[in-house]
């Protein structure tokens, strides 16, 4: 059963509307923002660690580690582990 508000109106009890909420964003938009900025940081920057870049994008980790497994999928960046710290760079295009 819907929980809404009651109100007296004119002797009777009527029913008034939720208040309306504004729509979150998305998981899917908020990754594909995401991985915009970080492809624009890799290729700026060149070779960054996930911790530089977390800072750059000013995200979580695990919204920045998403953003990197995406852009790995789509054979834009590379991650490596080097020295027990992920590094990730941008994959040279190929004519």
């Amino acid at each position: 059963m819907k929980m809404t508000a009651m109100m007296l109106h004119g002797g009777g009890v009527v029913e008034s509307p939720r208040p309306r909420r504004r729509p979150k964003r998305s998981l899917i938009t908020a990754l594909g923002i995401l991985s915009g900025e970080v492809l624009t940081c890799v290729e700026h920057h060149g070779t960054v660690t996930l911790r530089e870049l977390k800072r750059m994008v000013g995200e979580t980790t695990p919204m920045v580690m998403m953003a990197v497994g995406a852009l790995v999928r789509q054979g834009l960046v590379r991650a490596t582990d080097w020295g027990g710290q992920v590094v990730i760079s941008a994959c040279s295009a190929v004519a």
